[in-house]
């Protein structure tokens, strides 16, 4: 029991100083110490590196606290192998950056299963804000941003002329009608809302029709 109780506090001892570096790599890249080259890289890259480091004393932690429970996530953290680190690479085929993958995901449930749920939920939070900082402030995603925004500028550039040349159009219009007999103003301007698609058109055959001099 006391292996057990200290392999669970190493075991928490472990995810504190995840937490740790998580924030220390968010503050990089907040600080603007990422370039731009790795910086969809650099965080994996980074909690690779450290939990390389860290592998054996996750095993140990999760093997010593296995063997007084039968929780699964405490048993896959205790099984993890590595490709790398296997002389019998035919039943293993789990790279670094998954087995992390496979610690991590299993690591939130354990803690809350050593009622340690504080830490977890801190942990999966510190994570998810580290990740969510990377996507939001790749230069990929700022690119299709601006992208966007420059889009939605023309298109509205596009509008106010299209708008510009109807308004243009209709005054146009109004202003020929105008200069018509008394007696056809009114049927050209029915013409005119039953041709709105065409409204020049219809009024230069309007005026040849009617042998109209504007």
């Amino acid at each position: 029991m006391q292996t057990n109780n200290s392999s669970v506090l190493n075991l928490l001892n472990l995810a504190q100083q995840l937490n740790a570096k998580l924030n220390n790599i968010y503050a990089s890249y907040t600080n603007n110490l990422v370039t731009e080259e790795v910086h969809n890289s650099y965080y994996k890259g980074q909690i690779i590196i450290w939990f390389i480091q860290k592998w054996t004393e996750f095993k140990s932690a999760a093997q010593a606290i296995a063997k007084t429970t039968t929780n699964k996530n405490i048993h896959a953290i205790a099984n993890v192998k590595i490709l790398a680190y296997t002389s019998n690479s035919v039943n293993c085929t789990t790279t670094k950056g998954d087995a992390f993958k496979i610690v991590f995901s299993n690591l939130i449930p354990a803690l809350k299963f050593l009622n340690n749920a504080t830490l977890a939920t801190l942990l999966q939070s510190t994570y998810n804000k580290l990740e969510e900082y990377v996507i939001a402030n790749s230069p990929k995603t700022i690119a299709v941003q601006q992208a966007t925004q420059q889009q939605k500028a023309q298109q509205k550039t596009q509008q106010k002329a299209s708008n510009t040349q109807y308004t243009n159009m209709e005054n146009i219009v109004v202003a020929t009608i105008n200069k018509f007999p008394k007696k056809l103003q009114h049927e050209a301007r029915v013409l005119m809302r039953n041709n709105s698609n065409n409204k020049l058109a219809t009024l230069q055959a309007f005026i040849t029709q009617n042998n109209i001099t504007v």
